[in-house]
């Protein structure tokens, strides 16, 4: 974050800030945590899962098969999977409704997300990481954290399932990650 705000000229985050920014860079973490579990608990009702549209085209399932493929260097920078999860959170923090047909031709359907109004997706509570974005290669990084297995030595990474993941645990983990403390370096 801090080179990418020098990178587009902004001015450095005060010192005071950094608990601020360490609380953002956590809170951003567990929504796509929360998603990951929202996917493979439809009824929650939070995402579309199973809808081959959202499959296809926002869901965190499809990122699984960028996270093995190393980045161009021209790409690392990009923010594309940034702006794909800034999109996916805005769909469920304010919920769309689909576009009614206009007529017998017309599949303007689309997908419903019911707005989940929570402060864990209120906007304003990521600011100072969506004033710069972040670039793929840090998004990558943190997807294959929370997709992908450990390296072992000899054996591929495998894809994490979160279907065994209650909400007690997801609530533990949230916690938890709210008691970190960061630092500007």
């Amino acid at each position: 974050h801090v080179e990418r705000r020098k990178a587009q000229g902004l001015d450095p985050l005060p010192g005071e800030e950094a608990q601020d920014l360490a609380v953002e860079s956590l809170r951003y973490l567990f929504r796509v945590l929360f998603l990951l579990y929202a996917e493979v608990s439809p009824e929650l009702g939070v995402v579309p899962s199973g809808d081959p549209d959202y499959e296809s085209g926002y869901s965190l399932d499809r990122l699984r098969e960028l996270t093995l493929k190393p980045l161009a260097s021209s790409a690392q920078d990009g923010t594309h999977l940034y702006e794909s999860l800034h999109l996916l959170f805005g769909l469920v923090e304010r919920g769309h409704s689909p576009v009614e047909p206009v007529g017998e031709d017309d599949a303007r359907a689309g997908l419903t997300f019911e707005a989940l109004r929570s402060d864990l997706f209120k906007p304003n509570r990521t600011a100072r990481i969506d004033e710069t974005g972040l670039g793929n290669a840090a998004v990558q990084k943190m997807l294959q954290n929370l997709l992908l297995t450990k390296e072992k030595r000899g054996r591929n990474r495998g894809f994490i399932s979160y279907a065994a993941l209650g909400i007690n645990q997801l609530g533990a983990v949230y916690e938890s990650l709210m008691s970190y403390t960061g630092s500007l370096v």
